[in-house]
């Protein structure tokens, strides 16, 4: 337990948690305004680094699933639920703002927007 405290203060972990949340709030919001449909919070306060945002209904959201990782090595949950489709987006230190934009362009392709 030391090590990862040390760890955690070496790296100034407050700060990749801070750069994290605000990449996965740049990410919903990217991809909300490519649907067009709302991510599940009313404020960034709502989640930390992941968080759901819903897309629109696919006729096969696990042919869907693995189109995102096939043709763009995406690993990324879809979920159905309460007759809705969704992305879960998470956001670790190693993420960068380049993840966010090929996450969002791989969905533009897909979802034709």
């Amino acid at each position: 337990m030391p090590s990862a405290i040390d760890f955690r203060w070496e790296n100034d972990w407050e700060s990749v948690q801070i750069r994290c949340h605000e990449l996965l709030t740049q990410a919903m919001e990217r991809i909300a305004a490519l649907t067009g449909l709302p991510h599940a919070y009313l404020d960034a306060g709502g989640y930390h680094q992941m968080g759901v945002t819903q897309l629109p209904k696919q006729a096969d959201l696990r042919a869907f699933k693995r189109r995102l990782y096939e043709q763009f090595r995406i690993e990324i949950p879809c979920i159905e639920w309460d007759g809705r489709h969704w992305l879960r987006v998470s956001v670790q230190a190693y993420n960068s703002s380049e993840d966010i934009n090929c996450l969002v362009a791989a969905l533009g392709s897909l979802l034709n927007c």
